[in-house]
């Protein structure tokens, strides 16, 4: 929605300005390295931090991409409300518009894809399937881990461990190759969590460099869109090309234990 009052023109430029110095290569660069280690070093006690800061990008770049898409989604008028939006009110919105597929493909439509000429977009149907696909998971991990974010920045309630299992009733139900254990507090009923995670890596890897795609894309047509420039933008899109190995990891298992705590007399 555009909103035309000349009074906003102050706003739409600041808009622009604040959307041009994203440094998406240093979000890039941050992937990168956290995959390159995760690749290369052979044992769960070396790969442990990599683990940790690979899962703390991720949420941080969801936490970006939910916020911005939404922003840009919503027009000038209530860009700032979405950009300093509370953690409460954000998870409400990320449920209530990335739950629907009409949401989905309309933010997809004019903003990921958003090009007029479509049809230069090589299997446009099945990279938007798959787009669909990754958002809804990554709305599923956000709401499921948010709280991880804040562990993240006090250090030791963090721990990280090599490959995992979840096992009900003797059997396997889920198995990965990389396990996070991080404590949350329920401040208003003085509870205590142990949230154990369990994921594999390259699944992390590979959704995060979706969510940063779908970042830069998004600010590219909207920008252009802002100053008629909308038939000059290259815009790239990714695709899962190995099909059954994507399949094979799959999933994240999370547990949460509620830790016992003595109340002083």
């Amino acid at each position: 929605m555009k909103a035309n009052n000349k009074n906003l023109q102050p706003l739409k430029d600041f808009i622009l300005e604040y959307l041009k110095n994203i440094d998406f290569d240093y979000w890039q660069k941050r992937i990168d390295h956290c995959a390159g280690k995760l690749h290369i070093l052979k044992t769960d006690r070396a790969k442990k931090i990599y683990t940790v800061d690979l899962y703390s990008t991720y949420l941080q770049l969801l936490e970006i991409f939910f916020i911005n898409a939404m922003a840009m989604s919503f027009g000038e008028k209530l860009f700032f409300n979405s950009l300093f939006v509370d953690n409460f009110n954000l998870r409400k919105r990320i449920d209530e518009q990335f739950s629907t597929d009409k949401f989905l493909n309309w933010y997809l439509d004019n903003l990921v894809f958003g090009i007029k000429e479509k049809s230069n977009i090589e299997d446009l149907v099945s990279k938007k399937r798959q787009y669909i696909n990754i958002i809804k998971e990554c709305k599923h991990d956000y709401l499921g881990d948010y709280d991880f974010l804040n562990s993240y920045k006090h250090g030791y309630r963090v721990q990280s461990s090599g490959g995992a299992s979840l096992i009900l009733g003797g059997f396997q139900i889920y198995k990965g190759d990389s396990g996070i254990t991080y404590f949350s507090h329920d401040l208003k009923n003085n509870k205590l969590f142990r949230n154990i995670l369990i994921f594999n890596y390259e699944r992390v890897i590979t959704k995060s460099c979706f969510v940063l795609n779908m970042i830069k894309n998004t600010s590219l047509v909207y920008i252009a869109s802002r100053e008629g420039k909308k038939k000059e933008i290259n815009i790239e899109h990714l695709t899962i090309t190995d099909k059954e190995k994507w399949g094979k990891n799959f999933g994240t298992s999370r547990i949460r234990e509620t830790i016992k705590l003595v109340k002083n007399e």
